[in-house]
């Protein structure tokens, strides 16, 4: 197994706390929520959603008992969209005017000044790519670029996929801790946060609804999951791996994170091995499930690039990380489960369980 545990993930989350305003989630994730003689009584649910990086943030959230009102609690959630929208600042991809765009067009020419929101996130998202020895890799945007321009289902060219690999690794993106700054060591190279980004968003923004009296809430962004609660768990859909995207199991969630990354084969490629610029071999998905959602969607994406035995071994030193393998084989999937609690499967999905459900 290519992860160096405890001492990288430790400082991992050690990194990972600095992002954060709000108290993790007390409950165990992936496990339905248990009877709690402290539940309040929650008022009607609220539900919202609007652009963010990219992708759509929903939430769904119902008040605790002292903030019944729609007026009360609609204003909670105006905070947490606000806030989300402040973070788009910081992380939105693409060439525009955010602090993460400025970055990938100055940082080969000169040192960049980054704010402690870019800051914290580049050093958690390098911490990760030296723990799993890059197989999650932040500067991978170059590689992704040249996937983006190439013609129907075929993978680059062998010339441009070379050309994007020597621009990609994470070991030529220094970061100065002392003065906050990021400098590239070639012209071209490119930052790629999306998926620590997206955990910061949902972290932030259900920190903010819990602190002005919101007692359940789900919250998504790109198909990852964050959800608290004093009692119900809520429902997370779990897609498979084809290019379909389509829901084929569901997780219910009392205080966790839930985040799929899949091969992308049949469809539009989600996950590249940063190492050699190819898609991972075979058609197949892993979804992650933690207490907090700051790290899930690049750790499913490493464990997806290194493949099932390593995402089993993880599993099995991590025993606080639900992990959950699918495979298509014909039109049936493979399952493998490892940590989590009830997973249900649709009807009309066909599953063979290679671990115990």
């Amino acid at each position: 197994m290519n992860f160096r545990i405890p001492s990288m993930i430790t400082r991992l989350a050690l990194l990972m706390l600095a992002l954060l305003t709000a108290h993790s989630p007390a409950s165990a994730a992936g496990k339905p929520a248990r009877g709690n003689r402290a539940a309040v009584v929650t008022g009607p649910n609220l539900e919202r959603s609007m652009p963010v990086m990219d992708e759509v943030l929903s939430i769904v959230a119902a008040s605790r008992g002292n903030v019944t009102d729609t007026v009360r609690a609609s204003a909670a959630l105006d905070l947490a969209f606000a806030e989300a929208e402040r973070l788009a600042g910081v992380f939105a991809p693409g060439e525009g005017a955010s602090e993460l765009a400025r970055l990938n067009r100055a940082a080969a020419e000169q040192r960049f000044s980054c704010s402690a929101d870019l800051y914290a996130a580049l050093e958690a998202a390098t911490a990760l790519a030296r723990a799993t020895d890059g197989a999650y890799d932040p500067t991978s945007g170059p590689l992704l670029r040249a996937w983006e321009r190439r013609s129907g289902a075929r993978a680059p060219d062998a010339v441009d996929l070379a050309a994007a690999r020597r621009l990609t690794g994470w070991r030529l993106f220094t970061l100065d801790p002392g003065n906050r700054t990021a400098r590239f060591a070639r012209p071209g190279m490119e930052v790629a946060l999306g998926a620590v980004a997206r955990g910061i968003v949902l972290e932030r923004a259900a920190g903010l609804l819990r602190e002005r009296g919101i007692a359940r809430a789900r919250l998504e962004l790109g198909g990852d999951v964050l959800t608290f609660t004093t009692h119900d768990a809520w429902s997370a859909a779990i897609p498979g791996p084809a290019g379909d995207g389509a829901t084929v199991m569901t997780l219910m969630v009392s205080n966790g994170a839930v985040a799929t990354a899949r091969s992308g084969r049949g469809g539009t490629a989600r996950v590249l091995d940063p190492r050699t610029g190819q898609l991972p071999p075979g058609e197949a998905s892993v979804t992650v499930v933690e207490r907090s959602a700051l790290r899930i969607r690049a750790l499913a994406e490493a464990l997806l690039v290194q493949g099932r035995d390593n995402a089993e071994a993880y599993a099995s030193a991590h025993p606080e990380t639900g992990v959950l393998w699918l495979e298509s084989i014909g039109g049936d999937l493979r399952a493998w489960a490892w940590n989590l609690g009830r997973v249900a499967t649709e009807p009309g999905v066909r599953v063979e369980w290679m671990t115990e459900p």
